[in-house]
């Protein structure tokens, strides 16, 4: 919904401006979050760029089968894209966590463990932005 400016203007309003960026690679992005707009990750830095660090970013980590198809949003690509696109955003923070109870796809997915997330932490603060981790 960020394509909507009156979307942008109420985020710039809140305390916890809390964006979702599951992945930095188009087809993972429509893969997890089934949009019903096209995914573009240039159009979606571009408008976060507006809150001029003013957001925090969240994002579930997760490995399996959705639809038949691998998903793994831990892969050395995806955490290379990923990391790519925080430096590049530059948020005040950010949000790691996994699955907590069953997905609607049952047990096709999987909880990445704590450990992993605890290490995906450490390279974003590498990068000098404040993570949480909840595993």
């Amino acid at each position: 919904m960020l394509r909507r400016k009156s979307v942008r203007d109420a985020l710039k309003k809140v305390d916890m401006n809390i964006l979702k960026l599951d992945s930095a690679l188009p087809g993972t992005v429509t893969q997890l979050n089934q949009p019903h707009v096209i995914v573009d990750i240039e159009r979606f830095e571009k408008q976060v760029k507006d809150f001029h660090g003013r957001f925090i970013i969240q994002t579930l980590f997760v490995r399996g089968e959705c639809d038949g198809r691998k998903v793994d949003n831990t892969t050395a690509g995806e955490i290379t894209a990923w990391l790519s696109a925080l430096d590049r955003l530059r948020p005040q923070q950010v949000m790691i966590y996994t699955i907590h109870r069953d997905t609607p796809l049952g047990n096709n997915l999987i909880k990445v463990p704590v450990s992993e997330l605890n290490a995906l932490a450490r390279k974003v603060n590498e990068l000098g932005i404040a993570t949480s981790v909840s595993g």
